[in-house]
Parts: C-alpha cells; structure tokens; sequence
C-alpha cells in the first residue's frame, strides 16, 4: 500500500516563460496557435493574450461527410459567413437544416513549407522563395499560410491576416512532395503538409423549420450564439456522418458548446464541425474516457493527457484536408459534447488548466488504452518508428519492479496462465467497465471463421486457412508479426499492432498466446487465443491509474510512473 504523497513535484511556469521552453512544439501547432512551422517563431505576446481571452479553440468534425445536417441553437444566434457577415439571427429553439449545391470535389495538393513569415512581412518571404529557387533548382511560391483557419474568430470577428510562406509545390502526387525531402533538408528544414484545393467550392444553405432559405453563403455557414454558455443540439452520431437513430425511430439529440461550422468538405458534401474552447472541449472528453467513478486523481490524469493529446494532434493533422481537427470517436479521443460533463469532470479540467505533459521542453504524443495487463509496450514494438524515451514498456506496479521479457511465447504464456500483482488487476481493486474481462480474455475461433474475419479486414482470395504463426514479438510479449498460411495463395504475414488485431477479427490486443488444434493432414481446425490487455498498450494503463489513485498516488506521480522522464507544465492559466 502506497501511502499519499507529498505537494506536487512539479514546477508550474510562468506563460511566457513556459512559452520560451516548449516554442518548438508550439511552433508547429496547426489551428490552435495559427503558428510559425518549424523555421518560424512564435508571436509571444499575441499567442499569450490568445490564450488569457481563452480563445484557443479545437475543431472536431461531428460529421464527416453528409448530404444535409441540422442543428438547433438553444438560445439568440446568428448565422454567418466566412468573413464574420451576419446573414441571419434568430431565437432559441430555431431548428436549420443545411444542405448544398453547386458543389465539386476537391482536389488534394501537397507542399513541402520551407519558412513562414508575419503579415506584414511579404518581401521577405519573397526574397526567401527566389533564394530557395536558385539554391534547389524546384518551383519554390508564396503562399498564405494553409496552415491558418480561415473562419471567423471565437467572437464572431473576421479571421486573422494570413502569414505568408515560402513553399515547394504544389505537387498534385503525395509520392513527387515525399520524393524531393532529400533534397530540401540540404539546406532547410520543410514541412511536408497535405491541404485540399477547390476548384469550385460551392454553396451552402440553411433552412428554417418551413424550409425557408434563410442564409446562403460560398463553402461555408456559422452558428454562433448570442451567449458564450449557451448550448447548440445536433443529431447524436456514433460514427461520422451516421445517425444514431432509438427504437422508436426519434433523432435524439447531444448539446455541445462552442460554434458550430457547416463546411463543404473534401467530398463536395457537407462536414458539420463544433468549434469549441479546447478546455471546454476537454469537459467533454474526460467523463467517457475515464469513467465516472470517484477518482479525483484519476480524472485529473485524463485532463492532462487528453488536453496533451489533442494538442499533439493539432500538430500532427490526423484528418488533414478536412475542415477540423480531430474527430469525437476513439481514434482521436471520445468527445460527448455537454451532455456529457459532470461535476467531477470539469473540477478536473479545471484543477489543471492549461497543464501538459512534456519531455526536453516539447510536448509529448500523450497516448492510452483501457488495461495494460501487467505491463506496457514500447512504442517501437507497436508501431512503426524509433524509440521514444517516454513510452517505453514497464511492469504495471512499484518503481522497484523491472519489466519482464516476454518476447518468448513460452514466458509470455505463463504470463498470461497467472494473475501478477499489477495496478490493473482486478483483484487489487475496482475495475472500470471498460476494462471487465480484459485483463485475461480468451476467444475460441474455428479455422473457417478466422478465414472469414480475414476476408473482412481486407484479405481476400482467402478459402481456407491452415496455419497461423507468431514470426515476432516485442519485448512486452505483444504480437508484432504474424504469417497466415492457406490453401488460395501464397502465405503471407501481417504487422503491427492495429493492422494484426483488425486482421484476426478485432482482438483486444496483440497481447495473446496461441493454442491451435490440427487434423490428421496437419491443417488448421481451431485456435484459441489466449490474451490480456486491452488496447495497444502504450503509454498510460486507465485501469492501472484508477487503482493508483486508489493507493494515494496524486495525478503527477500516476502521469510519471507511465511517461519515464516527463515533466508537467502549464503553459496558459
């Protein structure tokens, strides 16, 4: 039993100062600091006024891709354009459908950005783009910063001037942008960026209750409430661009804060997008990812990784081309809107405002699971890429306690056969929902069904299987190659940690011992796969820091013991 620690360890910098340590990262936030890319700088002092009017804000896609959205605003809004224009206002309760016409797909271009310069700086940035043409020998433009929102300000005003950038491109090819980078690191440091180019945006158009045009505008509508607080209610989607649609056949309805956005998207349909205040966005995000039992510390932890996480990911663009940031599923973060925050859940955002996990000054790729089993990942093992310092497997107890191998399948068997004293047993404590039956699992799959979760995922051409094997592991014991043998082609084999799990039918994790069974010609009739865990298990375990905050570990201790060598800063109040 690990009794409560001392205050917290951490040093909680200045804004300014914090600003100076992590300008890096903060330099290549896309959206969220409308920054420099990696040659530029950051504008401190209006970054940090930004950030005291608490209008650094997240776009999350609701809906992808549809043919028409609705929303109704609970309270006085107005509908407006790009530029800010009020095109329509009206009272709460006022339910818009919008739709589209006149629209065309768009066509996707690629940039390697070489430096970025302020507004007012375009000679510069011309002079940078004919130094850069001579010295490589490549078509090198201005152009305004596409790195920039170009929608109206959180209150309603016109979008900020456009920097300007010197770029290489645009190529229409992924390939040709990705070809050239050699070349370009001789002499700069290029960011590879991936935008769409219309060709014809299009119109959008809302609609009152008697299907009234009420606004019509070019690619683009906003609501926004007279009143910051005030709320505005959508279809409930459980996947992008699907209707989550009861029984009785009823639409219900989820609030969210913030704006929201109607653009017409890469597609040439609409995307639906709530533009809100990362914090407030973050009331939305703890309660479904960490539960709503009552664990203070526990919830804090999620405030800071979520708040970490989705700042990363205004950086790394997972839905680049898109008009918004992250989505509300999983594969971002599970965003519920208002409907969704609790007491505790806000007091938690609120308890660590502004605060990030950081290593060397930069902020870190912040990921979580549901149930390490006992021990995580490196992040090498997993997925694609170099070590990263910070998630680097470890046995789920004490700081004393080493990790084991488990690379041999025989060890990692006897693993997975016992129940080690671990943060994420359940014998050692509560164990959240999402987490029942994970720590040991078991499926029992017959040879012809693996076939056909094969053919699922993609894997076509496939009769019948006859042998599964495990080629590798990672040190934690976690799957990283497996080879598949069957009688309609040659065998084949499948890495990495989502790729093999969504290839055998959307396992837990790769976390799993194999007991096959043969016929007398030595083909394949059952598996049995025998796991633990839930997810990729890299980074923090939440069912592991739920029982670390039951042990009296506060929210910086749980954050360290996951991410090795990490500091905490606040970097706006």
């Amino acid at each position: 039993m690990h009794g409560a620690r001392s205050p917290l360890p951490h040093r909680v910098l200045s804004p300014r100062r914090c600003f100076a340590r992590v300008a890096l990262v903060l330099s290549s936030t896309v959206a969220l600091l409308a920054a420099a890319g990696p040659a530029g700088a950051i504008d401190l002092k209006n970054d940090f006024e930004s950030l005291q009017l608490r209008e650094y804000y997240v776009r999350v896609g609701l809906v992808k891709d549809a043919a028409t959205v609705s929303v109704t605003p609970e309270d006085t809004f107005y509908v407006h354009d790009q530029r800010g224009a009020v095109l329509f206002s009206g009272p709460g309760g006022t339910k818009l459908s919008f739709t589209f016409h006149d629209t065309r797909p768009a066509k996707p271009i690629y940039y390697q950005l070489l430096e970025t310069f302020d507004p007012n700086r375009r000679d510069e940035a011309e002079g940078c783009a004919e130094q850069a043409r001579k010295s490589l020998g490549l078509e090198v433009q201005v152009i305004e910063d596409p790195r920039q929102p170009v929608a109206p300000s959180a209150a309603g005003g016109p979008p900020p001037p456009r920097r300007w950038v010197a770029a290489v491109g645009p190529y229409t090819r992924k390939a040709d942008a990705r070809y050239i980078s050699p070349l370009i690191r001789t002499e700069y440091q290029p960011e590879f960026f991936e935008t769409v180019e219309f060709a014809a945006q299009g119109w959008v158009e809302a609609r009152n209750a008697a299907g009234v045009v009420v606004a019509r505008a070019q690619a683009y509508l906003g609501i926004r409430p007279e009143r910051r607080d005030a709320r505005i209610a959508t279809a409930d989607t459980n996947s992008q661009g699907a209707s989550n649609r009861p029984k009785d056949g009823a639409e219900k309805q989820r609030r969210y804060r913030g704006l929201m956005e109607v653009w017409v998207n890469p597609s040439g349909r609409l995307s639906l997008v709530n533009r809100v205040f990362i914090e407030q966005y973050l009331y939305g995000v703890v309660p479904p990812e960490i539960g709503h039992s009552d664990h203070k510390e526990a919830k804090k932890v999620q405030a800071v990784i979520s708040r970490t996480d989705v700042i990363s990911k205004l950086r790394s663009r997972p839905h680049a081309g898109w008009p918004f940031d992250v989505c509300p599923q999983q594969h971002c973060q599970v965003y519920l809107g208002a409907d969704a925050e609790t007491e505790a859940g806000c007091a938690a955002v609120d308890a660590t405002w502004g605060q990030v996990c950081t290593y060397r000054n930069d902020i870190i790729k912040a990921v979580y699971f549901q149930c390490c089993g006992g021990v995580t990942a490196n992040n090498q093992d997993v997925w694609v890429g170099d070590p990263v310092p910070y998630l680097q497997g470890r046995y789920d107890a004490g700081a004393s306690q080493l990790s084991p191998d488990l690379s041999d399948s025989r060890d990692l068997e006897r693993w997975v056969d016992s129940s080690p004293d671990c943060f994420c047993s359940p014998r050692n404590g509560q164990t959240p929902h999402y987490a029942n039956g994970r720590f040991r699992w078991r499926q029992t799959v017959s040879a012809a069904e693996l076939a056909k979760r094969l053919r699922r995922a993609g894997y076509i051409n496939i009769n019948r299987v006859l042998d599964i094997r495990v080629i590798s592991r990672g040190r934690s014991g976690r799957v990283k190659t497996v080879e598949i043998v069957c009688d309609s082609r040659r065998p084949f084999r499948v890495e990495y940690d989502l790729a093999v799990r969504r290839a055998l039918g959307n396992l837990p994790s790769t976390f799993f011992v194999l007991d096959r069974k043969y016929d007398a010609e030595k083909h394949l009739t059952q598996v049995v796969f025998k796991g633990a865990g839930s997810g990729h298990g890299v980074g923090l375990c939440q069912a592991g820091a739920l029982r670390m905050d039951e042990l009296g570990y506060n929210y910086v201790d749980i954050l360290k013991h996951y991410y090795q060598g990490i500091d905490i800063y606040r970097i706006y109040r």
